[in-house]
């Protein structure tokens, strides 16, 4: 056939900190995403023409303590509101979604201003409606290093991940099919 797919993705992303040096340092982020997707094919053997549209708004406040001098605690949470509308899809379709999450950053050996080592544990609890929760962990390693005007930073994590299908996933109905 002549099947042709066509993505298109275009997303805001806006935020706003404290300065770091405040008692409980904060930042609150905002990003609005807009993507489609299209696919023709008139000759194949599932022939069709379905287009969507998604669009997410999302809001992410974060607080920041200092513990000690060696551990830092971050916290936050992750709420968006979703809707989808399409050719294909059994409707036009809303979709909410919250996140919780934690991190912490332990310096494990500090060396003057010269480098840094730091372990950084992480936890993500994700609930979406109608779909299950998941719990996503975290674990990384960080190491920093300063030579003179130079500093260079080494990052390494390993986790799990939680991916939400997209609603044309789940609500596809075109061809007879039914999400």
């Amino acid at each position: 056939g002549d099947g042709r797919q066509s993505d298109r993705l275009a997303m805001l992303h806006a935020s706003v900190n404290s300065a770091e040096r405040a008692a409980l340092p904060w930042s609150i982020a905002a990003s609005l995403r807009r993507s489609e997707e299209s696919y023709r094919d008139t000759t194949g053997t599932f022939r069709g023409d379905n287009h969507y549209r998604m669009t997410v708004l999302t809001l992410s406040p974060t607080v920041r303590y200092r513990a000690a001098s060696w551990a830092r605690v971050e916290a936050g949470i992750d709420l968006d509101v979703a809707a989808a509308k399409g050719n294909a899809l059994s409707g036009d379709l809303w979709r909410r979604r919250g996140a919780l999450r934690a991190s912490a950053e332990l310096r494990l050996m500090e060396r003057a201003e010269e480098s840094v080592l730091s372990f950084v544990p992480a936890l993500r609890w994700e609930a979406t409606g109608g779909l299950p929760s998941a719990w996503t962990p975290r674990l990384g390693v960080r190491s920093d290093h300063v030579a003179g005007p130079v500093s260079i930073a080494f990052h390494a994590s390993a986790g799990t991940n939680y991916r939400i299908p997209t609603m044309n996933e789940l609500h596809y109905a075109a061809a007879g099919g039914v999400g």
